[in-house]
């Protein structure tokens, strides 16, 4: 999956670079209608609060997350509004000291170990599909505050555990709900901005496991 990440990342780069190379001011001025760039790229990097957690178990704050967005945006008008809707792809990071068990109603429960592990988490991907309502000043020094959300689907999930120098990984986790959705906020200036994400959906299918949903607040770099 990371390496997914720094392709996409290196891939994009490059095309926005040669963009910016082949236009004038003029040019970007005539193609973005006044705003001077379309923020379509979006790089995220932050740290997930899990809500509701069992009470059984040790969860850990640290949680970190990425995100990689690419939007193409609609304005209204000459307004400072307009209206974006994206592809994207993420991954989530949720580290705990517990094991989880099905119980006899194939209900998910936590129990934390007898000795604690070096390393276990819990790593998801998805695939996602952002919608951004926007506000943005015109001129250089940009302030922005886009409000929108994102619904996705999980490729991937897996449990890494490192026990005394000992890496194993165990996919395709039982009980977990195949999409989320969630409600997204960007606030900033200039290049480096405030991102949140608040899900509305929980990590395991309905009546399968705790209804424990994430939290994400980091730093969005919107470079183009």
């Amino acid at each position: 999956m990371k390496n997914v990440f720094w392709m996409l990342s290196l891939v994009s780069v490059f095309l926005f670079a040669q963009e910016n190379q082949n236009n004038d001011k003029e040019e970007m001025e005539k193609k973005y209608g006044g705003f001077g760039k379309s923020d379509r790229f979006h790089l995220q990097i932050f740290n997930d609060v899990w809500m509701n957690l069992p009470d059984s178990g040790t969860y850990s704050w640290y949680n970190p997350g990425l995100n990689l967005n690419i939007f193409q945006e609609f304005k209204f008008g000459s307004s400072n509004f307009s209206f974006a809707v994206g592809a994207g792809i993420s991954a989530h990071n949720f580290r705990f000291q517990a094991d989880m068990l099905k119980d006899s109603n194939d209900y998910i429960t936590f129990h934390p170990f007898a000795e604690k592990k070096d390393k276990y988490k819990l790593v998801l991907s998805y695939v996602d599909l952002p919608i951004e309502f926007r506000y943005r000043t015109k001129g250089e020094n940009i302030f922005r505050v886009y409000v929108g959300g994102k619904i996705g689907y999980m490729m991937s999930n897996h449990i890494k555990m490192v026990d005394e120098g000992l890496k194993t990984k165990t996919y395709n986790i039982s009980n977990l709900l195949k999409y989320r959705y969630g409600l997204t906020l960007t606030v900033g200036y200039k290049l480096i901005n405030i991102y949140a994400y608040y899900s509305l959906s929980h990590l395991f299918e309905k009546n399968k496991g705790p209804e424990m949903y994430p939290v994400s607040v980091g730093i969005s770099f919107i470079p183009f």
